[in-house]
């Protein structure tokens, strides 16, 4: 009979044995992914709109690193007819009280050529 080891397990969503420190929900375009993607401490989850990443968050396929980030990329679709984004805040913090949101434009959009 095999012995189990706990300790030798690797824990789930871990990486080459390490477990994900943080979970970055992106909100349309922001230019930062590839950056993001190259650290395995952290689970890149992209989406297309404000309800997208409610529903990632509310959602969650298994376990939540302890930190929550959701960036929101500038033109993200933010329901301006349902409050904005102060609206959409809220609606991160009722599902995911730890997330910070952060506002992104994409790199170089405002640079002069």
């Amino acid at each position: 009979m095999a012995e189990h080891r706990a300790d030798t397990q690797r824990p789930h969503g871990a990486i080459g044995g390490d477990a994900i420190a943080a979970r970055v929900v992106v909100v349309g375009r922001t230019g930062h992914d590839g950056r993001l993607r190259l650290d395995p401490a952290i689970e890149l989850i992209r989406v297309r709109t404000g309800f997208d990443a409610i529903g990632e968050l509310a959602n969650p396929v298994g376990m939540v690193p302890g930190r929550t980030v959701v960036i929101v990329g500038g033109g993200a679709d933010i329901d301006e007819r349902n409050g904005g984004d102060g609206a959409f805040v809220s609606a991160v913090r009722r599902v995911a009280s730890e997330a910070v949101v952060l506002r992104a434009s994409e790199i170089g959009a405002n640079s002069p050529e």
